[in-house]
């Protein structure tokens, strides 16, 4: 006779991704290393994420919201940049 309960599985990979359907357009906010601050950047996959904005930042969930999205089938979106109020120009 089998108890009643609880049973977990741990996987060291993400599950696979669905099939492709288009989620739309998506519009975004928040911190990256690097972009635009005074107009939007189009972005239509994580790769070009990437190379725009900058890698995955620990004080941001930018990075890992558009990896969701594009996972998910999302087609673009447009990010702005949020700078802190200590940001300085690179030199």
């Amino acid at each position: 006779m089998s108890r009643p309960g609880i049973e977990v599985s741990v996987i060291d990979q993400a599950p696979p991704a669905g099939a492709k359907s288009s989620t739309g357009t998506w519009f975004a906010t928040g911190f990256s290393d690097k972009g635009s601050t005074t107009e939007a950047v189009r972005v239509t996959s994580l790769a070009r994420f990437v190379a725009l904005l900058g890698n995955r930042r620990s004080d941001s969930v930018l990075y890992d919201a558009a990896e969701t999205f594009f996972r998910n089938g999302g087609a673009q979106m447009y990010v702005g940049r949020v700078i802190g109020p200590a940001a300085a120009t690179a030199q």
